[in-house]
């Protein structure tokens, strides 16, 4: 489903009031960056928290998720390196990351870009080490089980492994 909305400062009330519920409608989209006109998928994500190397305008981030919280988020290296990070929180075992914070880490770790991509129940890992059938979740999702959700990241291995973990 699609809600459609704007602002009341654009000015466009006669536009989406030429539309009701159940109309079917066309949405084209046209990228500002040309590296993303032959882009297979894409998705959305929360706030940008670094960006250039920087925090990137923190008086911005969403208030409400802000604080301590569980935490899922991507990290890029100016080698091109993706960093994903899963934290888990209110638990006795962690209580979470602030969004500060989780910004303030990926950066340690030499991260120039960050997003935060959700957090709370959402935020969980699986693995399948090399010779397992199936994946096991290792972390504590605060939920207490895996979260239905619409979205996920999947990392495949382009050759076989020799068992050894090198990089996750």
């Amino acid at each position: 489903y699609l809600v459609l909305t704007a602002q009341d400062e654009a000015n466009l009330e006669s536009v989406c009031a030429r539309f009701a519920p159940g109309d079917e409608i066309t949405l084209t989209v046209t990228p500002s960056d040309e590296r993303l006109t032959d882009a297979v998928w894409a998705t959305g994500y929360g706030n940008t928290l670094v960006y250039d190397g920087a925090l990137y305008y923190p008086d911005g981030w969403e208030a409400s998720i802000a604080g301590v919280n569980p935490r899922t988020a991507a990290g890029i290296r100016p080698d091109g390196t993706l960093l994903v990070r899963v934290v888990d929180g209110r638990s006795s075992a962690s209580a979470g990351l602030t969004l500060m914070d989780l910004a303030l880490q990926l950066m340690d770790e030499g991260c120039t870009y960050v997003a935060n991509l959700d957090g709370g129940g959402s935020s969980a890992m699986g693995v399948r080490r090399a010779g397992d059938d199936t994946a096991q979740i290792v972390n504590v999702p605060s939920d207490g089980s895996l979260r239905s959700c619409p979205s996920f990241l999947l990392f495949a291995a382009p050759a076989d492994s020799d068992g050894q973990a090198a990089q996750l």
